[in-house]
This record gives structure tokens, C-alpha cells and sequence, in this order.
């Protein structure tokens, strides 16, 4: 991992959140290199980098990390490590591959060949995905707890809910129908679902599930799948030759795999942002995130639902921040 200090790079607290990523991206020591870049630039696999923001007491701490090496778990692993608070310990780092094979059966054969292996149909489907993408900046909201409340609570009054319903659940049913998702696609982390794979292995241990209309219809439907048992993914896959409507909507969850608070003396963390290219986001996308301790909030990139239909479904609250984000 990489520390340094940039001093001429010009952010502050309310630029608009597309002016943020050009400030970033413009000093290349900022963030690792996608992929084939990162292997021909020799640079490291993360980074970590300190930015004063001028004419301000304050800083911004960007930590960058390859998804080449490591998934979403070990990022937020190692960044909590970082807090003052926090317990430093060694991480599993030698890749065991009996996880990586026994992933296919807990998401679903056919589903794990589909995603590995598209046809050409599905390809199509995603070229033209990427030509009607419109690129705009992402909308980020609070999670407003009485709302989500209110949702757990319809969930538990459903006819064969389940024992519980998770925010997680919550949202990820709420987003499917917002975007009118035929097929929605949920990272999930396999540390604690299979048998000797632990949080403290690094690497790339996750893959996604698959649900269509039917499974991502409730939180309900949402959370007995995630309870299993395997395949977890429930959804009928496209095919033939006809792919219309949305069969390309993702969500993550980041909320899970963080403590939400770097801890630095004599500081107070004001903000955690995800950093996302909008030009690399051409798919109805939401990311869950602790935006600040004890407040989760989501990231929507919309291309075939609104901001009204998002709020219609989830239990939005304010904007995390009304100058970077604006609210439409």
C-alpha cells in the first residue's frame, strides 16, 4: 500500500459530485488503474491517499484498491484497520480455490454459467444497454429510519414473511421494482457461508445472485432466498433471441462490510462516499453505503427508473448532500 499526500489537488466539501471524480482522476497517483493497466503500469495494488482541501481544516482520505485482488469484505477490512479504534490483525492472503469452486452450486449452476459465459443474444442485450446509457451523475440519499421502519413492518404483516427482513432486503426489493428489473443482480459476500471461509481471508470471495420479478417482488421473497437453501438465486434467465426490458440491474451492499467510522484523532469524519466513474455505470445501479457513523444511505445510477419512481419504492430521506448531489 501507497501513502502519499497530494497538496495541488483543489476539492472541497460541496463540489458537485462529477467535479469531484475529474479532480480525483486527474492526478493519476490517486486511484489504482483499472485491470490491464494496473499490470502494464507496475503500480501498486493500493492505495492510500491524503488531500487537503484548500482555504479548510479539513481533508479528504482516498483509499483506493484493485477489484483484481481483493472484493468489497477485505477494502472495508483493511480501511477499518486503519481507525485508531480498531483491532489490526493479519488477514488469510493465500487464494484456497475449494471456496472459489464451490460457489457455482451456492448461487446456482445455470446461473453461474450464464454469467460467466453470455450468449450472443445477451451480449447484444448489453451493447445496447451501453448505447442508451446517459452517463448522468449519480442521486445519493439518506436512509430515512422511519420509513424503513414502516417497511419492516408491511414486510412482517405479509402473508409467509419471513422471520425477519434485513435494510438490505428492504432496498433491494424496493430498487428491482423502481428500475422494473426483469432480472436483478445482489453481490454477495461468501465469507460465513461456506464452511471454513472466514472474515479474515482476503481476496476475491463473492459472486452474485440473481432474482427475477417474482423473487424481488418483497423483502419477503428477498430474504427466504438469501436464507436458502442453495441455489440461492431465483429468477428465470433470459433467452432466445428477444432480450427487451431491464435485465441488467445490479446492487451492492456496503454497508454491511463496514464499522462506518474512521477513527483519526482529533478529527470527525463528515462524509464517506463511494468513488464511482459515471462513465463506467451504464446500468440501473445502487450502492449501499455508510455515508456517516450510524446513517446508511444509497447511490442510485438510474437509467430506466426515475428519482420519483426510486422514491416511490424506497425509503429515501434527504439528499446525503443537497450542492454535490443537487436533488432532482
Amino acid at each position: 500500500m501507497r501513502l502519499q499526500q497530494l497538496k495541488d489537488t483543489q476539492i472541497h466539501p460541496d463540489m458537485p459530485y462529477k467535479e469531484l471524480l475529474a479532480a480525483v482522476t486527474a492526478n493519476k497517483v490517486s486511484v489504482v488503474p483499472n485491470g490491464n493497466g494496473l499490470i502494464k503500469s507496475g503500480q501498486p495494488v493500493s492505495k492510500l491517499i491524503v488531500v487537503p482541501m484548500k482555504e479548510s481544516n479539513r481533508f479528504a482520505v482516498i483509499f483506493s484498491m484493485s477489484h483484481t485482488v481483493a472484493d468489497g469484505h477485505t477494502y472495508y477490512t483493511i480501511l477499518d484497520m486503519l481507525s485508531s479504534t480498531n483491532e489490526l490483525f493479519p488477514m488469510e492472503i493465500e487464494r484456497d480455490e475449494k471456496y472459489q469452486d464451490s460457489i457455482p452450486a451456492q448461487i446456482g449452476e445455470d446461473v453461474y454459467k450464464f454469467m460467466m459465459s453470455p450468449g450472443l443474444c445477451m451480449i447484444c442485450h448489453y451493447m445496447g444497454v451501453m448505447a442508451k446509457a446517459n452517463n448522468d451523475p449519480p442521486q445519493c440519499f439518506l436512509i430515512d429510519q422511519d420509513k424503513l421502519k414502516k417497511a419492516k413492518e408491511d414486510a412482517k404483516a405479509e402473508s409467509g414473511a419471513a422471520a425477519y427482513v434485513t435494510t438490505n432486503d428492504v432496498i433491494t426489493s424496493g430498487f428491482a421494482k423502481a428500475v422494473n428489473a426483469k432480472m436483478l443482480t445482489m453481490a454477495i459476500n461468501f465469507r460465513g457461508r461456506l464452511d471454513g471461509l472466514t472474515a479474515r481471508h482476503a481476496g476475491n470471495y463473492h459472486s452474485g445472485v440473481i432474482w427475477g420479478p417474482d423473487g424481488s417482488a418483497s423483502p419477503n421473497g428477498i430474504r427466504n432466498s438469501l436464507n436458502g437453501p442453495a441455489p440461492l438465486s431465483c429468477g428465470t434467465l433470459p433467452g432466445g433471441c428477444c432480450i427487451s426490458g431491464n435485465w441488467s440491474a445490479m446492487i451492492t451492499n456496503w454497508s454491511t462490510m463496514s464499522k462506518g467510522n474512521l477513527e483519526i484523532p482529533d478529527c470527525t469524519q463528515t462524509l464517506h462516499l463511494p468513488y464511482l466513474n459515471t462513465k463506467e455505470m451504464k446500468e440501473d445501479a445502487c450502492v449501499i453505503f455508510k455515508a456517516r457513523p450510524g446513517q446508511v444511505a444509497v447511490m442510485l445510477f438510474l437509467q430506466s427508473g426515475t428519482v420519483a419512481d426510486a422514491q416511490m419504492e424506497l425509503p429515501l430521506g434527504e439528499p446525503v448532500s443537497a450542492k454535490m448531489f443537487g436533488c432532482k
